[in-house]
């Protein structure tokens, strides 16, 4: 009797309440958005976030001139806001497939921009000390495409 008591008390403390603790978390809504890279995700979006913020304020104050850039700069961020879910709600497939044809047309014009730059040198137009410093501007670049991605 002693042993059945002592099985049922194990049974419904550790494995019954252990199985149920799960549901019980989700239907209180206590469980936040986790996963692989969600802290990493959640400050890009945050970084994001006040970039756009502060892009609207300067750009009110900034010369007419400089208005293309600032509406350029804008969209850049808002297509990154779009490819980064906020907290509970889901990624916006449309969104992060638009984002990643972006990035890929990003990366082949910078591809371009390359071959460009080594035809220049051949051609005579530039020195190997410009193309240099014009091919690590391009690896910069696409480097920060890649991670990305």
């Amino acid at each position: 009797m002693i042993i059945f008591l002592t099985f049922s008390v194990i049974l419904a403390t550790l494995v019954l309440q252990g199985l149920t603790l799960p549901m019980l978390i989700r239907a209180l809504g206590l469980a936040g958005v986790s996963g692989p890279n969600y802290e990493e995700m959640e400050a890009r979006r945050i970084m994001a976030e006040a970039a756009l913020k502060h892009l609207e304020r300067t750009g009110r104050e900034a010369k007419p001139e400089a208005a293309t850039l600032f509406d350029d700069l804008k969209e850049h961020y808002r297509r990154r806001l779009t490819s980064l879910p906020r907290e509970g709600e889901e990624q916006n497939e449309a969104d992060a497939e638009a984002y990643k044809e972006y990035l890929e047309l990003s990366l082949n014009l910078l591809r371009v921009e390359r071959e460009t730059a080594v035809q220049l040198r051949n051609n005579g137009r530039i020195n190997d000390e410009v193309l240099r410093q014009l091919l690590r501007e391009l690896d910069l670049s696409e480097t920060r495409y890649r991670a990305a991605a």
